[in-house]
Formats: C-alpha cells, structure tokens, sequence
C-alpha cells in the first residue's frame, strides 16, 4: 500500500476558543451530573460535591458503624451527652465521631443550639439511611440464630405503666419464657408520658399500658379493657351497694392518682363532665399501695377491675354513671424493626394483630 496516497495526520492542536468550551467550569460539581452546584445564602453548598477518593479518612472508614451509631443516638434523644451514655463512650469522644463524620460527608448533620441538637436536611436523609441499618447490626446475634438454628435468643426491652406493671404483664412474661428460655426480658415501670419518649428514643422495644389517643408515630394493639369501678374498704358505708352515684362520691375523702398519669386524666375527665367535687386526701402512683391505702381506711378510689383480686379487702361498686374503660395494650414505633423476640412477644399478647406485630 502506497502510503503517500494517505491524507496527512490531524494535528492535536485546539484554538483558543477551543481550550475555553472543553475547560470545566468553576465552583463546585453536583453528586448526579456536570451542573454546577446550586449554593444558599453565603456561598454555602446545598449539595456536597463527591469527595474524591483520596480524601477519604480511612481510619474513620474503620469506625464508620460506631459513628453511625453515635449519629443515630443523638438523632433520637436530641443530645450527644445522652447518646454517649447510650453508647458507654465520652460525651467529647462522642462529639469528635460525629464530627468526624461530618467532615467525611462535607454536610452538617446538626444544628447545634446550646446543649440540644436538631437534624438538619442532611441529617435527616442520613438518619434514615443509617437507622435501620444500626438495628440490624445490633440485631445480628438474634436474628443469625433465628435463622440458622430456628431459636429467638436476644433481648426484649419493655416499659410498661404501674397497674400493667403488677397486674397484667406477668402472666404473659411466664409464658413467653416458658417458650423462649434464651431471651432476656429487661422492664422499666414508668407511667405513658415517659414510656412515650423512651419509644421515641428507641431506648424500648415495645410498651404496654393504656392510651385512648394514639400520635401518629405509633402503633397500638388492644389486648383487653378494664371496667373502673369505686373501691371502698369492707366496712365503708357505700360498700355492698349496686351503683354508686356522683353525688355519694363527694362526701367520702378519695385517694386519686398523682397528675400525669392516664388514670387521672380519665378521672379528671370524668369529674368535670359530671361536676364531681372530689375531696381528694392522698395522691400515690401504683395500684399495690392505693389498694393498700383503700383497705386502711384512709379513702375511697377509683380502681381498675383487672388490679382487684378475691383476697383484696376490698369491696367494688359500679358507677351510676359509667366511668370509661381503660383499654390495655401494646405500643410500638412505626420507624422501628423489631427483633425476633419482641415480635413474639407482640404476636403473644394480641394475636393476629398485623398492624402491631
């Protein structure tokens, strides 16, 4: 082939012109193409461009789930100190691997406003990626041996109200030991406003107690209702009636639960609505010592069916006019993934409940 027939080579030259259309332009890339990022006030980034690889601290890449962890924590208490005792570390180590994080990511994950944190944009699209990764991290013990060897080991973290607490939740604990003896089963007695919050913090699995009104972030499956019926001592001068009427309360001192909790709401409620003046001598939480105080003479209360037992020197008497039930059951998060355990347990209690279990 007769080479010299061939047309000459391009030359690798560019105008200038040329140089100016190919040269990449300033500022910033976004994530997902060539445009330029778009920036807040101040020259901020409203999206991260791509580190490049050789950013990268790989020693954070070592310690990624423990940041992730400490990030979660503190997104679900609103403080770093709470989290860092959550994850047994140092409020400043806590800090320094948020931090850290942060940096990595080139977002800021907090708003810091003193001692309380909020997420910011950023950190709520990462929280909803890491959370359930977190869980099932920490579920991983449980759920390989759910797996492998067809057995629910793990822990099952409760909080639970005072009459559920005593009256209520033992039965079912016999049980579900009796069927998974490897679960350990951890209780915290405290009324529904803290149960609530420790919920929301994913410092409990599951709670149980009574709620009429349930927020929107939670699930609850009904177990059983509870009638409320007057409790006097044996001897008192309403014990033995068929109905006790609003007007025979006022005249008699009460024993009434401390503000805060359910009970009282109810009874608050049901008091304004039948214009009920209560002569309220005690206020105590906890059913065991309102019975006690009951049986001691020191007053009538309201108490709930399920807390009252033969052996009780008690005498109950139904309300002329019903007083309302109080509806026991199981609360969950909707955001949370459940263990093994504690979805037997939830399936245990209220049976074929779907939305809860």
């Amino acid at each position: 082939m007769d080479v010299s027939s061939l047309p000459p080579a391009r030359q690798n030259t560019f105008g200038a012109d040329t140089v100016a259309a190919l040269r990449p332009p300033t500022g910033p890339r976004s994530l997902l193409g060539d445009s330029p990022v778009r920036q807040g006030r101040g020259g901020r980034d409203l999206v991260p461009p791509p580190p490049a690889v050789a950013d990268l601290d790989v020693p954070n890449k070592r310690n990624r789930l423990k940041q992730l962890r400490l990030f979660c924590y503190a997104a679900l208490t609103g403080s770093l100190t709470k989290a860092a005792e959550r994850a047994s570390v140092t409020q400043p180590s806590a800090s320094q691997q948020v931090r850290a994080l942060e940096r990595e990511l080139q977002v800021e994950l907090f708003e810091r406003r003193g001692p309380r944190i909020a997420l910011t944009a950023a950190g709520r699209h990462l929280y909803e990626i890491s959370m359930p990764l977190v869980e099932n991290v920490d579920n991983l013990y449980a759920t390989f041996h759910e797996r492998f060897s067809h057995s629910i080991s793990g822990e099952v973290r409760i909080a639970v109200g005072p009459s559920a607490a005593g009256f209520l939740l033992p039965r079912y604990l016999k049980q579900f030991h009796e069927r998974h003896p490897h679960v350990r089963l951890s209780v915290k007695n405290v009324f529904s406003h803290e149960a609530l919050k420790l919920l929301r913090e994913h410092a409990v699995d599951i709670v149980i107690g009574t709620m009429d009104v349930v927020p929107d972030d939670f699930q609850h499956g009904l177990i059983l209702t509870s009638e409320v019926m007057l409790a006097t001592p044996e001897a008192h001068p309403l014990a033995g009636q068929e109905s006790v009427s609003v007007k025979e309360v006022e005249k008699h001192p009460m024993i009434a639960p401390p503000p805060g909790s359910y009970t009282r709401h109810l009874w608050d409620l049901y008091a304004r609505r039948y214009d009920i003046k209560r002569n309220i001598l005690v206020e105590v939480g906890g059913w065991w010592i309102v019975k006690k105080f009951v049986q001691n003479g020191l007053g009538i209360s309201a108490l709930p069916e399920l807390c009252v037992a033969e052996r009780d020197r008690i005498s109950l008497i139904p309300f002329a006019h019903p007083f309302p039930k109080l509806p026991y059951g199981v609360i969950t998060h909707r955001d949370m993934n459940l263990s093994a355990a504690a979805r037997q347990l939830v399936r245990m209690m209220v049976p074929g409940d779907s939305a809860t279990a």
